[in-house]
């Protein structure tokens, strides 16, 4: 194989990871074509609307190129920055629950950033550079990484639910004549008219 043919090879694998890999919640570039972009409730996009300043202010802080992006964007479509706004609108709000979580996410789209301004500058080169591709594959075994820790996470957070449910449904059935008793008791009540 020649270093051309590999260096190809790296760059489609480069391009094709964040599609073919991205970890669950928020996608780092989803599809084109995804319920993501059906049009929100009019209610919804009032609520967008109101809280711009304050969703451009945050992401300006937290990702600046995605806030570079993001005001391109607004100049050339508007309904496309819109779904994206609403995208940082969910981002922010899962940041006060989950802050960890956001800053893994934000992890992951800075590495993106920079595989993609590396592949750019391999591309545009007239002869490869083997140090450009060391870096782009360390980026891309960190990002890989990142996405697997992720996913991991997933994982614990669903046990933990299924765990969860487990312990009801047992507390459930240990106490079922109870619980058969009291929803019997409330259908039979009368409704009390204020």
């Amino acid at each position: 194989m020649t270093l051309r043919t590999t260096l190809m090879t790296a760059v489609m694998l480069c391009t094709a990871l964040p599609a073919l890999a991205g970890p669950p919640g928020l996608a780092p570039r989803p599809p084109r074509s995804t319920t993501a972009d059906a049009p929100a409730p009019p209610e919804r996009l009032d609520e967008i609307r109101e809280r711009e300043a304050e969703l451009l202010a945050w992401i300006k802080e937290n990702d600046p190129a995605a806030s570079d992006r993001l005001q391109r964007l607004q100049k050339v479509d508007q309904p496309r920055y819109m779904i994206h706004l609403m995208r940082v609108a969910r981002m922010m709000d899962r940041a006060e629950s989950d802050p960890e979580l956001v800053e893994r996410q934000l992890r992951m789209r800075r590495l993106e950033d920079q595989i993609d301004q590396e592949i750019r500058l391999i591309k545009s080169a007239a002869d490869i550079d083997r140090e450009a591709l060391a870096r782009v594959k360390e980026l891309v075994n960190e990002l890989f990484e990142a996405r697997q820790t992720e996913r991991r996470a997933s994982i614990e957070m669903l046990e933990a639910k299924i765990e969860s449910l487990r312990i009801e449904i047992e507390n459930r059935d240990n106490d079922r004549k109870q619980v058969v008793d009291e929803y019997i008791d409330q259908k039979l009540a009368k409704p009390v008219d204020l």
